[in-house]
């Protein structure tokens, strides 16, 4: 039984997820109810709370609310709204704050490149706050070391937009 629902579950993802998700969610909902070794019917609140603190000792708390998402959406599916709605995920375990490095730390990270180019890359993606994508799309002829600005090609969902951006005296110089 429980297999023929998680058959309807991986069709009915399949209409609003990537494939990527769909196996991911599947997944976790297999482990979920190996943990239990109950059937579907006889899962309690005390069930879920004890696999996702299991879950907390093994994995990054990203990954355990992805479980308890993957639980919450396969128990919202089969009619178990009030059971789903009762899975513990406390918002610390999703706040994911950005950790970003310290100016001293930027400096010795080009400092410490292996060549000139690395470093004026690096110093270029620093200076104007580049993606990776962004980096790799630069060119050379769109510097204009008098002026001191770069062409800049901005990867946006919808689209690209190019601007013409400011570039330190640091920066210009090894440019050069």
């Amino acid at each position: 039984m429980v297999e023929e629902l998680l058959d309807g579950y991986a069709r009915w993802l399949e209409l609003s997820r990537s494939s990527h998700t769909k196996d991911a969610y599947l997944s976790s909902v297999r482990r979920f109810m190996s943990f239990v070794g109950k059937d579907i019917d006889r899962i309690s609140e005390l069930d879920l709370t004890n696999y996702l603190y299991d879950l907390k000792r093994r994995c990054s708390d990203r990954s355990v609310a992805r479980h308890g998402y993957a639980i919450r959406s396969f128990l919202e599916f089969i009619g178990k709204s009030e059971l789903a709605s009762r899975i513990p995920i406390p918002s610390s375990w999703i706040s994911c704050e950005p950790r970003w490095l310290e100016p001293e730390q930027v400096k010795l990270i080009i400092e410490h490149a292996s060549s000139l180019r690395d470093k004026a890359i690096l110093q270029t993606a620093y200076d104007l706050a580049l993606r990776v994508s962004e980096v790799c799309l630069l060119n050379r002829d769109w510097l204009d070391i008098a002026s001191k600005t770069m062409k800049v090609v901005r990867l946006k969902r919808k689209g690209q937009r190019q601007f013409m951006l400011p570039i330190q005296d640091e920066t210009a110089e090894l440019l050069e």
